[in-house]
């Protein structure tokens, strides 16, 4: 018997044959909405369609053929439940239509995720990990895989690519009980697939907008006639995709912004501030900023009718200046500065009448990210971009204002490069899959815990003045870590 699977996006078909059984078996089909077909002389064709494939779904689907006296063939349409009866893991799929038509707080794909059973917010003041504590296990312990490569940083297991709600078409989230492919984690597995082309032109558009005028006054900042702060955020973005070559080759790409200004009160009054010497900017609101880009590319093109490649391009960009401490000024703002590239390439190919798969897919995603205290005038005085050669000390007057020491806390520089191969051989009613995954990293780490130039501490004002500080503290030297980390697995499973 031969059976044709056909996806109606791309009009692209895989064909395999049945064993003496009737058992066939498609393996690595793109997820998305397919046509089935089942052929053999002398039997009526069997016909199946809107029949749909989610990221992660192992699907039944019976062939019933009765013998055929005259031309005719056995037609069944209407999207009916999916069965799937081989399937061991817990995992819920959050599709395309979820994505699009729910509300968000945040325009981030991964809150959807709160909607399967046993995942849950993470709430952890060290924010590490994807967000997400999944099955009772911490946020760290999960793993983030996009278009099947590993998505986590190597350091604080941050998502490495930051991608757009619009960019993604589905994720599936495991809870328990995933396959042998999906190692590094204990704590639960979310596996997303980005759009991709069809033979549509179809896009998208959006903006998101708050200002001033939609917020309330604080209270607090009203009796001391300080100004309604000028809080503004605009978060816009775009998608497009469709074909280069029709039923052959397809693009997608995506972009989005994001700005945002958030005054805060920082509590230094004008009277502490001429007492300083601090500059006006200094004194009640200070502005934190946030400015994120994203974009990313994807071509998916047909080279025969049994081998398929694709090649992504991502980028994200985030500058943004922290809110400071309570009684901080300008100066010790945090700024981040992080910058992330990725580049992958897919290779997939189907031998032996569609019964033996191939898979390869390689991805480069090097990643810049410092986090430093700009001085920004004020005593001590010196210019941008000379940290650690002419500032002088930081201070910290208790309960009074905090200024000066510009400082690197942390720059970070990780190179990985991952490549996995992995094959699927269908034989009788056996599925066996087997394969090997290699990540190498180049990770350099310098960590400083405060300003290069040392940090004066004074209990008041008046000891400030006096010049009677009750700490004083001072960093040397540079701690770098150079570090070069090497993982590789194999599995194999039946």
């Amino acid at each position: 018997m031969t059976v044709t699977v056909t996806n109606a996006a791309t009009n692209q078909s895989r064909t395999v044959f049945s064993n003496e059984e009737g058992l066939y078996r498609f393996a690595g089909l793109p997820p998305g909405a397919y046509s089935l077909r089942a052929e053999i002389q002398g039997f009526v064709p069997f016909t199946r369609s809107q029949l749909t494939l989610n990221v992660g779904a192992a699907v039944d689907q019976d062939v019933t053929m009765r013998i055929s006296a005259v031309q005719e063939s056995v037609t069944v349409s209407g999207a009916a439940p999916i069965v799937e009866s081989a399937k061991t893991d817990l995992s819920t799929v959050i599709t395309r239509e979820q994505i699009e038509a729910l509300p968000t707080r945040s325009r981030n794909y991964l809150d959807f995720a709160l909607l399967t059973p046993g995942a849950v917010e993470n709430v952890s003041t060290q924010q590490q990990g994807i967000g997400l504590n999944i099955a009772g296990a911490r946020a760290k312990e999960a793993a983030l895989l996009v278009d099947g490569f590993w998505n986590t940083d190597e350091s604080f297991t941050f998502p490495r690519q930051k991608y757009s709600q619009d960019a993604i078409g589905e994720f599936q989230v495991v809870g328990l009980g995933g396959t042998a492919e999906f190692g590094r984690a204990v704590g639960g597995i979310v596996s997303a697939v980005t759009k991709s082309g069809s033979n549509a032109l179809s896009g998208s558009g959006y903006g998101y907008f708050r200002d001033t005028k939609l917020n309330a006054e604080d209270p607090l900042s009203l009796q001391r006639g300080i100004p309604k702060p000028q809080f503004d955020r605009q978060l816009f973005g775009a998608s497009l995709g469709g074909p280069i070559l029709k039923d052959r080759t397809f693009f997608f790409g995506a972009a989005e912004r994001t700005q945002q200004n958030q005054p805060q009160d920082n509590n230094v009054t004008a009277a502490t501030a001429a007492a300083l010497g601090l500059p006006p900017a200094d004194v009640g609101a200070i502005t934190a900023t946030l400015r994120d880009t994203f974009g990313m590319g994807k071509v998916n093109h047909k080279l025969t009718d049994t081998n398929w490649v694709s090649g992504a391009f991502a980028y994200t960009r985030d500058t943004d200046f922290t809110t400071p401490a309570a009684f901080a000024t300008r100066s010790r703002r945090q700024r981040l500065n992080s910058t992330d590239t990725s580049y992958q390439f897919v290779w997939t190919a189907v031998a032996h009448g569609g019964n033996w798969l191939h898979e390869l897919r390689t991805s480069y995603f090097p990643r810049e990210y410092t986090l430093d205290n700009p001085d920004f005038g004020g005593p001590p005085l010196a210019p941008e971009g000379q940290l650690r050669e002419t500032l002088a000390p930081a201070v910290s007057i208790t309960n009074t204002a905090s200024f000066g020491g510009g400082a690197v806390t942390l720059s970070m520089r990780t190179k990985p490069v991952q490549t996995v191969y992995s094959s699927t051989i269908s034989r009788n009613e056996h599925a066996i899959k087997f394969g090997v995954d290699g990540m190498f990293v180049d990770f350099v780490y310098i960590r400083y815990t405060g300003p290069q130039t040392g940090s004066y501490s004074f209990s008041s004002l008046d000891n400030y003045q006096r010049g009677v500080y009750s700490t004083y503290s001072e960093l040397f030297g540079t701690p770098q870590l150079d570090r070069f980390h090497t993982y590789v697995s194999a599995y194999a499973q039946d």
